[in-house]
C-alpha cells in the first residue's frame, strides 16, 4: 500500500490498472462462454459441480495474481455470469430432455400427450385424430446395419413426415396448405421406432385417411446409405379418432387405442393401416387373456396333438399324417391354432410348444411305427406311416435346432426317415444362404424336408433347386380351386411339374371332392391331404385308421 500511494504521489502514474470498458465486456464474455462449453461438454452432476468449483477458484486466483501486479479485473460480475449460464443452460437442457427427442429433435411422449390433452379440452366438441406410424422390422434393420444405420433411418423418416406435414397441413377456413410448424398438425416421436401426429378437428375423416395413405407412400421410398445400400422400409399406421359425444376425453386412451390399431395392422402383414374400432380393444383384451393362459398351457397338459392323414393318391392307402396342435382350454373349449399360433410367435412361447410338439408327434410315430410292424397281417411292401410337423420361423432360427431334433429322435428311437418337417417358404427365404446351410445339417440326420403351402410365399426358382427338399405342399386355396371356370388348375398342374423336375414328391392340400383326386391323381401329385379322406382326428382315431391303410375301408372305423 505504501508503495502504491508513493508510486501515485511522486511519480504521478495510476495507482492500479483498469481494463477498457469492451476489454471489461469481452471478459466477462468469456467466462460466460466457457460456462456454455462446459455445460454442452460435461453432463454428470458431479463433475459439472467440481469444475465449477474449480473455475470459481481459478476465477479468484487469476483477479488476486494480476491485483498484486497492479492490475484490477471484475470478478463479481464474471462469476455471477458464470453461474447464471451455468444454471440457465442445465435447466433448459433438462427441459429439453424431459420433453424432445435428442435424435430427431421432435417432441417425446411426454409433450405430445400435454399437447393432445389440451387440443381435447379445446375441441370438446370436434373429433381429432392421431396417427401412430410404427416402422416395421425397425430391430431388423440395427442388428443387420448396425446402430448408426439405424438411428440414420429414424431421422431420415423424422424429416419426411415433417416434409409431408409441411406441405399437406390442413387449414380450418381454407383446407390450403399451411407452412409447419402450425396448430393444425403436431409430430412427435414417443419411441423407438413409433412416431405420432396430431390432425385437430380441421381435417375431415375422409382427409385424415387420405392424408395417412400419401404419407405411407411418401416416407416408405427408398434410402441411399452412403455405402450404396439401399433401405426399403415400410411402415404400419394406427388411426384412432377422438368421440365428441365422449364425456371424458383422456390423451393416454386416444394414444392407447391408436396403438392397439398399429398392432391389428401388423397382424395383417407390413406396410398396412388400421383405423380403431371398439371391438379392438375387446379383442386386445381377449388376446392377452389367452397369452397368459397359454403360458400355463404346457404345464397343464393342456395342449394336445391331432393327426391328418396323408394319402398315397396312387393306392389310395394311408402313407403318414400330419400333427397339427389343439388346446383344450378348461373354460373356453376347444380353441383352434389360428388363434393363439400368432400369440405364441409373438411371446417366444412358440419355443417350447414347438419342442413339445416335436416330442410328442415323434413319440406317437414310434409307437404307431412298432404297431404296424407287430400286425401279423401287414403288407410288408408298405413302409410305416410318416409324421409331418411344421416348423415355425422362430424355431427355424434356434441356434441349436440341429442338436434339439437329433436328441429327439434318439430319445424317441424313431427312423429318421420317417420324420418330416415343414417349412414355409417365408421362412427359409428370408435368409437363403444360412438356410441352406441349416437344411444341409438337418438332412445329414437323415429325416426328410418339405415347403408347406408352395406358391403363397415368395420363392425364388433360382435358389429352390439349392434347398435339399423332398416334398413341395401346393396349397390348399389352389386345389380348392382348380375346377372352378379360368381358375388354379393350369397353376396346379404347374406347381408338381415343377415339383417333379425337381426330383421331388408333391403333396396336395385342401382335397375336398372325388373330382380334385381324380384331377390330382392323372396329373401323377403322389399325396393328398384333405377333408375328403380325414378331418384332423385325435390319436385314438388316428390309431384305427392304422389298422386298415386302405382309406376307403378305414373311414368305416372312425
Amino acid at each position: 500500500m505504501v508503495r502504491q500511494l508513493l508510486g501515485t504521489l511522486v511519480e504521478d502514474r495510476p495507482q492500479i490498472l483498469f481494463l477498457p470498458q469492451w476489454g471489461e465486456l469481452l471478459w466477462v464474455w468469456l467466462w460466460g462462454l466457457s460456462a456454455g462449453f462446459l455445460v454442452w461438454r460435461f453432463t454428470h452432476p458431479i463433475t459439472l459441480m467440481l469444475i465449477i468449483t474449480a473455475s470459481s477458484v481459478g476465477l479468484t486466483v487469476i483477479a488476486f495474481v494480476l491485483f498484486s501486479q497492479s492490475v484490477w479485473v471484475p470478478v463479481v460480475l464474471p462469476i455471477a455470469t458464470f453461474g447464471l449460464t451455468l444454471i440457465s443452460l442445465i435447466c433448459y437442457r433438462e427441459f429439453y430432455k424431459s420433453f424432445y427427442d435428442s435424435m430427431t429433435g421432435l417432441p417425446n411422449r411426454t409433450l405430445i400427450i400435454q399437447e393432445l390433452q389440451k387440443l381435447l379440452k379445446s375441441q370438446h366438441q370436434s373429433t381429432v385424430a392421431v396417427v401412430l406410424i410404427d416402422i416395421d422390422r425397425f430391430k431388423a434393420f440395427n442388428e443387420s446395419f448396425g446402430l448408426t444405420v439405424g438411428d440414420r433411418l429414424l431421422q431420415i423418416m423424422a424429416q419426411r413426415i415433417h416434409q409431408h406435414l409441411r406441405s399437406h397441413c390442413f387449414s380450418a377456413s381454407s383446407r390450403a396448405a399451411l407452412p409447419f410448424p402450425s396448430s393444425c398438425a403436431q409430430l412427435a416421436r414417443i419411441a423407438g421406432d413409433e412416431f405420432v401426429v396430431l390432425l385437430p378437428e380441421a381435417v375431415p375423416k375422409a382427409s385424415a385417411l387420405t392424408f395417412v395413405h400419401q404419407l405411407s407412400q411418401t416416407i416408405t421410398e427408398p434410402i441411399e446409405l452412403r455405402d450404396q445400400q439401399r433401405l426399403f422400409p415400410t411402415v404400419s399406421i394406427g388411426i384412432a379418432f377422438s368421440q365428441s359425444d365422449a364425456l371424458v376425453l383422456n390423451a393416454e386412451d386416444l394414444l392407447r387405442d391408436a396403438q392397439t390399431a398399429v398392432s391389428r395392422a401388423k397382424t395383417q402383414g407390413r406396410g398396412n393401416c388400421e383405423v380403431f374400432a371398439p371391438d379392438m380393444r375387446s379383442h386386445l383384451s381377449v388376446q392377452l387373456g389367452l397369452e397368459a393362459d397359454l403360458r400355463e398351457a404346457l404345464s397343464r397338459q393342456e395342449l394336445l396333438l391331432h393327426y391328418q392323414p396323408l394319402i398315397c393318391l396312387e393306392s389310395m392307402t394311408l402313407a403318414g399324417f400330419e400333427a397339427l396342435i389343439r388346446w383344450q382350454h378348461p373354460t373356453r373349449g376347444m380353441i383352434s391354432p389360428g388363434e393363439f399360433i400368432p400369440i405364441a410367435e409373438d411371446t417366444g412361447l412358440i419355443i417350447p410348444i414347438g419342442q413339445w410338439v416335436l416330442e410328442t408327434a415323434c413319440t406317437q410315430a414310434q409307437r404307431w411305427a412298432e404297431q404296424y410292424r407287430q400286425q401279423p397281417h401287414q403288407n410288408l411292401s408298405m413302409r410305416p406311416p410318416f409324421i409331418s410337423v411344421n416348423l415355425s420361423g422362430r424355431q427355424f432360427a434356434q441356434k441349436d435346432l440341429v442338436e434339439q431334433i437329433a436328441r429327439i429322435l434318439e430319445e424317441t428311437t424313431l427312423n429318421p426317415s420317417d420324420l418330416k418337417l415343414e417349412l414355409t417358404e417365408s421362412v427359409v427365404m428370408d435368409d437363403v444362404e444360412s438356410s441352406i446351410n441349416v437344411l444341409l445339417q438337418l438332412k445329414s440326420l437323415g429325416l426328410q424336408l418339405g415347403i408347406d403351402d408352395f406358391g403363397t410365399g415368395y420363392s425364388s426358382l433360382s435358389y429352390l433347386h439349392r434347398f435339399p427338399i423332398d416334398t413341395l405342399k401346393v396349397d390348399r386355396s389352389f386345389v380348392m380351386d382348380m375346377e372352378t371356370p379360368g381358375g388354379t388348375a393350369e397353376l396346379v398342374k404347374t406347381i408338381i411339374a415343377l415339383g417333379h423336375n425337381l426330383g421331388m414328391t408333391v403333396v396336395a392340400e385342401g382335397v375336398e371332392t372325388e373330382s380334385q383326386s381324380q384331377k390330382l391323381q392323372a396329373l401323377s401329385c403322389e399325396y393328398g391331404q384333405g377333408y375328403l379322406f380325414s378331418r384332423p382326428v385325435p390319436v385314438e382315431a388316428a390309431s384305427k385308421l392304422l389298422n386298415n391303410r386302405f382309406i376307403s375301408q378305414a373311414m368305416s372305423l372312425i
